[in-house]
């Protein structure tokens, strides 16, 4: 059986964002998600946009995610909303 291990190298991550964000900036935005949250990859593509955004140039603070294999939600900060003091 093959094993898949984690990306650690912070370069590799940059760089498969960089490319993504040329690419298709949606699947940017799943893999930066991905990243920082450690949602599995059917829970990242349940996400909608509304979901994540209130109107196109307005992000809500949070949004929740509910995970397949533990059945219960998660709810995720933005990174502005991190900044706040």
């Amino acid at each position: 059986m093959n094993t898949v291990e984690p990306l650690r190298d912070k370069r590799q991550i940059e760089a498969i964002r960089k490319i993504l964000l040329v690419q298709n900036p949606r699947d940017a935005a799943r893999f930066t998600v991905g990243i920082n949250s450690g949602l599995r990859i059917g829970d990242l593509l349940q996400l909608r946009i509304g979901d994540v955004r209130v109107k196109p140039s307005q992000w809500r603070d949070r949004f929740v995610a509910t995970e397949q294999k533990p059945g219960s939600g998660k709810i995720f900060r933005s990174a502005i909303d991190r900044k706040k003091p």
